[in-house]
């Protein structure tokens, strides 16, 4: 009760697991994901170097179904026009995001800020994480797998248009003007964007 699924699997993880308890970093990598041999290491390497606390990836989606190849660089889009990457990764008036398909975590910073456990209501526990670091005082970062991650989604076009619309009816707080105006946001942008 009053657990998000994905979020009480994590806690459970985190919190049972032995070798998370002696571990320097915690990485949460969604089941549909699949890493390149270097993918860790690399990561791990860049978190130090930058000093982040939480470095998150977002993975190269499979491009195999119709729709994976047609809609899902639309939504992908809209995501990143919502969640600029720049404005992820800037020292200053940083937006907090972050990717929950891989999230790497320093451990006593994930600790520091109360572990998953802070957001377990929340459908996207990505972003609500991001934000409670950064609210927090924690670095945060997040770079593109370019193919280190890959990750397909979904396998048909109901789970992919179900999924969206989760997706992006959170990132909107549920509020159906707050997602009828980022939609015609979009539309303005694309608009605007074609040639005359």
């Amino acid at each position: 009760p009053e657990w998000a699924g994905k979020v009480h699997a994590m806690h459970t993880g985190a919190t049972r697991a032995a070798s998370a308890q002696s571990a320097d970093y915690l990485l949460f990598i969604d089941a549909d994901c699949e890493l390149e041999p270097g993918c860790v290491r690399a990561t791990v390497a860049l978190a130090h170097q930058r000093g982040l606390a939480l470095l998150s990836l977002w993975s190269t989606l499979t491009r195999r179904r119709w729709f994976e190849k047609i809609v899902q660089p639309a939504t992908t889009m809209e995501l990143i026009r919502q969640y600029p990457l720049e404005a992820a990764n800037r020292d200053r008036r940083r937006r907090a995001m972050a990717n929950g398909q891989f999230m790497l975590f320093m451990r006593d910073a994930f600790e520091r800020v109360g572990g998953i456990e802070s957001v377990r209501d929340s459908v996207l526990e990505d972003v609500a994480i991001a934000k409670r670091m950064k609210r927090m005082g924690e670095r945060t970062g997040v770079l593109i797998a370019d193919g280190l991650l890959v990750c397909r989604m979904y396998d048909t076009f109901d789970a992919f248009r179900r999924g969206w619309e989760r997706i992006f009816i959170e990132c909107a707080r549920r509020r159906s003007a707050r997602l009828r105006d980022r939609s015609s946001s979009a539309a303005a942008t694309s608009s605007a964007s074609r040639p005359s």
